[in-house]
């Protein structure tokens, strides 16, 4: 590490003055990146001075702690933090918080969506959400919460700091001055940096990494190298980056390293836009005005009382009116004996003055308290606390100075006393530089004076920005945390999760599920809805599939012009030839499974005296005839070559075409029995008795929709009883695997599933999805009015045992217990969703949800201004769109703009 140092400058005037470079303000050598069994970890080196003095700075981040706890989860969490008394002596832990309005890369992600689409309906859709989500951020609505936290491995003069006594060092400096006589230091000196970075890794981060999430029990991700230069990046620039930086790789396994050199020194390049103008009371920087803020004295919170403790620093930070600031504290482990010491002193001097006060007559109040306060102090440390050397700062950022000193006066009006937190205006840059922990050495709040304050253990967590709603995803379908308006992800396009949404009618249910199915689109993922129609024929998903039709088809059960090909194989021209195969075999395999149960009954009573294996036999050879048939495999290709609509299309090998395979003229059978011909004589009974009815006639017929379409509505009309719901049902779920198979990532929904699960077959039919479709790749989605009758019905265990997200909406007050039991929700907590200000904010236009993925968090969904006006089913709502549509025909994405733009 070169520092270049004070140069001195003649003006343009002539004077000479004394010029600093700003990269010298840092110890940084360089970045680092480990590989470790396919697990990447980044840093960075720093070196102090002219000292053989390292340290590595490893980063984390960190999902925090849920704002809403179960008393149990509550104390434990109490407990751990016992286990900061383990934090390594001369090593320090920084907590990185912040929130900021910025929309910059949720932008970037709908922009990449809208520009991967050809339709301008579809864009028009994707364009109101990004809309919507500009003006959140700009209200201070949506604000981006992080944490971070950085963690230090030090090495002094060739051993760990803290480690060794005066003659260790003198020994130490021996070696180094012999080295230097005979000319072998610097390969030495090589060497042993070499080891200290592959030390750090195994010694530091191993040992923080299991500190971290083991005993203090955080949910933390290490960062990579490109995370953590991209977090410095973002602290000096508001562009992205363009040049690379400079890095070096450490395999741990092999124990290599490989340098990447650029031409220009990392900190040179960090600051790529502009050098950061500092000031006494503020620092200028990414055209922002930044001031500085500190914690000067203790917060007032009670010693005994833990849990306001640990909410104390989420009461202020989370309101609404506080964005765009960053939130520091380090701590480093302080000497226990030391402290004792200090406190036994104070504590005598305290006495004395008391003592002379009363020989006086008076009595000194000031005296009194701090020998309470020394004392209680003292007794902390007896049992079992450890004493911490703490520094904590704000950085506010505003766009002007007026603005600045508005923000920063508001945010110390947040602490109760006034003096707790204070306004640096000396040296307000040398305080925001310290704010660097994985670029400089020195301690935050450490020099030129020392202002740490000093804190025992169970006094830490008031210090700490633990509590906040954060997002285990980073992109996906976004909800909005109504308490600090993080955006809570939910990560359904990118893994198979299986989902249940609840709410009563009016809820936003329909909005919600529209609005996923929306987004789904990009993606190039297909989606198969079950809904039950209205009883005047109309569906929650009509508009939709009216406004979008070359993605979306409806396909009415009832319609006996419809149709929905049940030997229509799915379009693998796609995938490889061992993917064809594979996926090939998966659909006879379902096929087999439902003709079986055509065949057999879906509830077998065991009395046809039918060997069911022998009829499984016969239709798994049935179908393998049928599929390798040459005449019937070349329709199959001319239909799907030639497209949805054509001749070859119409002539696509159906259910009656499969019949006559079900002979011995087709299957070919050596030794034929008389009971092989019983079971014959039944399954053509059985087929031709369907072929017959009014659902086998719908299944006989070509697939009156684009097998392309990515979004399928089956509308379940004429559910009259268990046999019609058993076909339905099996027909949904053969459907829903076979676009599965179509595509590599797929959607199921089942909407009104209160209504659906009375019939025990549909509820075993989704059960089946809950158990199994995630190895498909299918996520599911079950939507209904309440608990009750899904909590009941045939699958109801399969279904909630499996599933991992809940999002409840607002329910009926007599409904609670029902969540209460089967979801062990606290009654305070599910009684808000009962309340009658919860659901759907009409003015304000958002539904109100309680979001559970293993942390319990109220949040808000708010839909595009564009899709809220084309999915709104309010009678008077629907009574203006079609006039909207009569008036604009032809032009939808000109009908849709102007109704939007009456609704707004």
């Amino acid at each position: 590490m070169v520092k270049v140092g004070v140069k001195k400058v003649i003006t343009p005037d002539g004077k000479k003055v004394k010029l600093k470079p700003f990269e010298d303000n840092f110890h940084l050598l360089t970045f680092l990146q480990y590989f470790d069994k396919g697990k990447e970890v980044g840093c960075t080196l720093l070196k102090k001075s002219k000292k053989e003095n390292y340290r590595l700075v490893f980063g984390f981040r960190c999902l925090g702690l849920n704002p809403i706890l179960s008393e149990e989860e509550l104390w434990g969490i109490l407990e751990g933090f016992k286990a900061f008394n383990d934090l390594p002596l001369g090593e320090t832990l920084t907590f990185h918080f912040g929130s900021f309005i910025d929309d910059q890369k949720r932008q970037l992600a709908l922009r990449q969506q809208m520009d991967a689409v050809e339709s301008d309906e579809l864009r028009l859709l994707l364009g109101g959400t990004a809309k919507r989500i500009h003006e959140l951020t700009q209200a201070g609505v949506r604000k981006n919460n992080f944490l971070n936290l950085y963690v230090t491995y030090t090495v002094s003069e060739g051993g760990e700091m803290g480690k060794g006594d005066w003659a260790d060092r003198f020994l130490v400096a021996l070696e180094k001055g012999w080295y230097q006589l005979t000319g072998a230091y610097e390969e030495v000196k090589s060497r042993a940096i070499e080891q200290i970075i592959v030390e750090g890794y195994l010694r530091g981060f191993n040992r923080w990494q299991r500190w971290l999430s083991n005993q203090i029990g955080l949910e933390i991700k290490p960062m990579t190298s490109d995370e953590m230069i991209e977090v410095h990046w973002r602290r000096f620039n508001q562009g992205s980056r363009q040049r690379p930086m400079p890095y070096v790789v450490c395999d741990i396994n092999s124990q290599e390293l490989r340098e990447h050199p650029t031409t220009l020194d990392a900190k040179t390049l960090l600051i790529g836009e502009q050098v950061p103008e500092a000031n006494r009371h503020l620092i200028r920087n990414k055209g922002e005005y930044t001031g500085v803020l500190l914690l000067a004295d203790k917060p007032d919170v009670p010693s005994d009382d833990p849990v306001s403790e640990l909410f104390y620093l989420f009461d202020i930070l989370s309101k609404e009116s506080v964005y765009n600031f960053e939130f520091f504290t380090q701590i480093r482990r302080g000497n226990n004996q030391l402290l004792k010491d200090k406190l036994n002193s104070m504590t005598k001097q305290a006495q004395n003055a008391s003592n002379e006060a009363a020989k006086s007559g008076n009595v000194d109040v000031g005296a009194s308290i701090a020998v309470e306060e020394a004392v209680e102090s003292q007794a902390s440390l007896y049992r079992h606390s450890e004493p911490f050397h703490t520094g904590t700062v704000v950085l506010i950022h505003r766009p002007t100075q007026t603005g600045l000193n508005r923000a920063c006066a508001d945010f110390m009006s947040y602490f109760r006393r006034e003096g707790w937190m204070v306004r640096e205006e000396e040296y307000a840059h040398r305080i925001w530089l310290e704010t660097f922990p994985t670029l400089i050495w020195e301690s935050l709040l450490g020099k030129p004076f020392n202002r740490h304050r000093t804190y025992v253990t169970e006094e830490l967590p008031r210090i700490l920005p633990l509590v906040f709603n954060g997002s285990r995803a980073d992109n996906g379908f976004e909800f909005i945390a109504s308490e600090g308006g993080t955006p809570i992800f939910l990560d359904l396009y990118d893994r198979p999760y299986r989902l249940g949404c609840f709410g009563t009618s009016g809820s936003g249910k329909t909005m919600l599920l529209s609005d996923i199915l929306v987004h789904s689109l990009p993606h190039g993922m297909a989606s198969t809805v079950l809904e039950v129609p209205r009883a005047d024929g109309s569906g929650s998903f009509d508009a939709l599939c009216d406004y979008l039709p070359d993605y979306c088809s409806y396909v009415d059960t009832g319609d006996i012009e419809k149709g929905l090909n049940l030997a229509e194989p799915p379009d693998l021209r796609g995938f490889s030839p061992k993917e064809q195969k594979e996926r090939l075999a998966q659909f006879k395999e379902d096929l087999l499974d439902l003709l079986l149960n055509m065949v057999m009954g879906f509830q077998p009573t065991g009395s046809l005296n039918i060997n069911p294996d022998t009829v499984r036999s016969i239709l798994g050879l049935a179908i393998e005839a049928f599929y390798q048939d040459v005449e019937i495999r070349q329709r199959f290709a001319m239909a799907f070559q030639k497209g949805f609509g054509s001749l070859e299309w119409r002539q696509m090998p159906v259910f009656t075409d499969f019949i006559p395979f079900c002979s011995l003229e087709r299957l070919r059978l050596p030794n034929t029995t008389s009971e092989t011909l019983k079971v014959l004589d039944y399954i053509k009974l059985r087929l031709n008795f369907w072929r017959e009815s009014r659902l086998g006639q719908f299944l006989s017929k070509v697939s009156s929709f684009r097998a392309d379409s990515q979004i399928l509505i089956l509308s379940l009309r004429g559910l009259n009883n268990e046999t019609d719901a058993a076909l339905l049902g099996s027909i949904a779920y053969n459907s829903a695997v076979r676009r599965s198979l179509s595509f590599r990532n797929s959607i199921f929904i089942a909407d009104e599933a209160n209504i659906l699960f009375d019939f025990d077959p549909l509820a075993i039919q989704v059960g089946r999805f809950f158990a199994n479709g995630r190895k498909s790749g299918i996520r599911v989605i079950i939507a209904g009015q309440g608990l009750g009758s899904i909590n009941q019905c045939a699958a109801g265990d399969k279904i909630f045992d499996n599933m991992d997200i809940k999002v409840t909406g607002k329910i009926l007050p007599q409904s609670s217990d029902v969540y209460i039991d089967r979801f062990k929700y606290p009654y305070e907590l599910i009684a808000e969703n009962a309340s009658q200000r919860y659901g759907v904010n009409k003015f304000e236009r958002y539904s109100q949800w309680l979001f559970d993925d293993g942390r319990l968090i109220p949040v808000r969904h708010y839909p595009g201004a564009s899709l809220f006006s084309l999915v709104a089913n309010n009678p008077s709502e629907v009574k203006k769109r079609r006039q909207f549509w009569q008036q604009y025909q032809g032009d939808k994405v000109r009908g849709l703009f102007e109704l939007t733009r009456h609704f707004s």
